[in-house]
């Protein structure tokens, strides 16, 4: 039991650089109400389990964290050393928030699942144009693990799209690797830019956000499994080039003689399927060979008849 704290007359006595802070309202305030009482400039960066903010000089605070609320801790980062006070209850009329949702339930993380968390501030291009729609979510992973996601957010003080992400972790650093998925069409875009994740890191800003490029077309060569494999009488292959080029696909018996080309011909970067029917060859293994280039590949196909 106790009394509320007089808020105007506690002093938060932040230090020089990162600072745990309490927050003693008993009611919720949008951030600029809420550090108000902070100098221009003494504080550029706060954050909570769940979302972050940063200052942008005359255009204030902007980020997923939108509002204070009781009951919570923040860690922000000070320039300078300040004392401060949060506003008092006069404002609480003008000053509450109802905070918007930037994350994408499909993808839920529980920041509670973590003992590190870190901010990337982003901007995303699709086949090299600029992503601003709300229908894309921009996913974080380790390995094949959700460690966060965003929606897109626009600045109105540049007109920037940025996606400001926080990405969790329980380890000092692992690779974190991207996509972005588009709700509307069900679809996964593969990111090429991949980074070493640490607790507490900061990359980006809304003037200079950390570029992310997604493609809608292969980014590597590959030969994928066919399917049906084990098959009778017939399987599709699939297959991937990221460098135009001559294509060829052969199949093979086990003694190594060819038996069907299916593919030798000139093709441009994308993805493929290409049937192949086996009526009137025998039950066995038989190999197929893709080069395209310098890349080789072979797969094993059962035909069981």
């Amino acid at each position: 039991t106790g009394y509320p704290a007089d808020v105007e007359q506690t002093i938060i006595d932040a230090k020089l650089g990162w600072n745990w802070i309490g927050y003693t309202p008993q009611y919720s305030m949008e951030i600029n109400s809420a550090l108000s009482d902070i100098p221009d400039g003494n504080a550029t960066f706060i954050k909570s389990q769940s979302g972050y903010s940063e200052y942008y000089g005359e255009y204030g605070w902007y980020g997923t964290l939108q509002g204070l609320d009781p009951h919570e801790g923040y860690v922000a980062y000070f320039t300078q050393d300040t004392p401060f006070t949060y506003v008092g209850s006069s404002l609480l009329s003008t000053s509450s928030v109802t905070p918007v949702k930037y994350t994408d339930d499909s993808f839920d993380v529980d920041p509670s699942d973590y003992e590190y968390n870190a901010t990337l501030t982003t901007s995303v291009e699709l086949d090299g144009e600029k992503v601003d729609a709300d229908n894309y979510t921009l996913v974080a992973y380790n390995k094949n693990a959700y460690v966060g996601n965003t929606k897109p957010l626009l600045l109105p003080f540049n007109g920037q799209t940025i996606f400001p992400l926080m990405v969790y972790g329980n380890e000092e650093q692992y690779e974190l690797t991207f996509k972005l998925y588009d709700k509307n069409q069900d679809m996964y875009y593969d990111i090429e830019e991949k980074m070493t994740y640490y607790p507490d890191m900061r990359a980006g800003d809304g003037f200079n956000p950390l570029a992310l490029s997604a493609y809608s077309y292969p980014t590597s060569t590959t030969l994928n499994a066919a399917y049906p494999n084990p098959f009778n009488p017939s399987t599709t292959i699939s297959y991937s080039i990221h460098k135009e080029g001559i294509v060829n696909l052969q199949v093979y018996n086990i003694q190594g003689r060819k038996v069907k080309t299916l593919v030798n011909t000139y093709q441009d970067i994308g993805s493929y399927d290409v049937m192949w029917d086996a009526n009137g060859l025998s039950t066995g293994i038989y190999i197929v060979q893709m080069v395209s280039g310098d890349f080789v590949s072979t797969q094993k196909l059962v035909l069981i008849k």
